[in-house]
């Protein structure tokens, strides 16, 4: 499961669990996109399926999650069926709400912008959103 990293990062900040400021948000971010990109190294890709949470919550609901079903080889069920509608309503993803959650959009878009480009430059592929 892939979200767009801002999203990612202002969600986080508003978690009493959470980072408090941007800049340790944005550290904690990198780390974990480090993490997931060194965990699934060694995967052969035909055994990883990647779905953006924007995609399987909001914009192409249904068909992806029968691809998810598709890949995994599993019946869909009442239960999983009624556990996606109840427990993933597409009003509770709500792409680029980001800039609305901080107290400073700009300073979260350079941080991010900055942690991006690093993480590119290190071969850890990130996700960004676009409708």
């Amino acid at each position: 499961m892939v979200r767009d990293g801002k999203d990612t990062i202002a969600s986080v900040l508003q978690e009493n669990w959470g980072p408090s400021n941007i800049e340790t948000a944005v550290a904690w971010w990198t780390q974990r996109m480090r993490a997931a990109h060194r965990a699934l190294e060694p995967v052969p890709e035909e055994l990883v399926a990647t779905v953006s949470l924007e995609s399987l919550v909001v914009d192409d609901r249904q068909e992806q999650y029968r691809r998810l079903l598709e890949f995994l080889q599993i019946p869909d069920r009442p239960r999983m069926q009624r556990y996606f509608q109840q427990q993933m309503p597409a009003d509770r993803v709500r792409p680029g709400i980001w800039a609305q959650r901080v107290s400073d959009p700009d300073a979260l878009d350079r941080a991010y912008r900055a942690a991006a480009e690093q993480l590119a430059a290190d071969g850890v592929p990130i996700y960004e959103y676009s409708p």
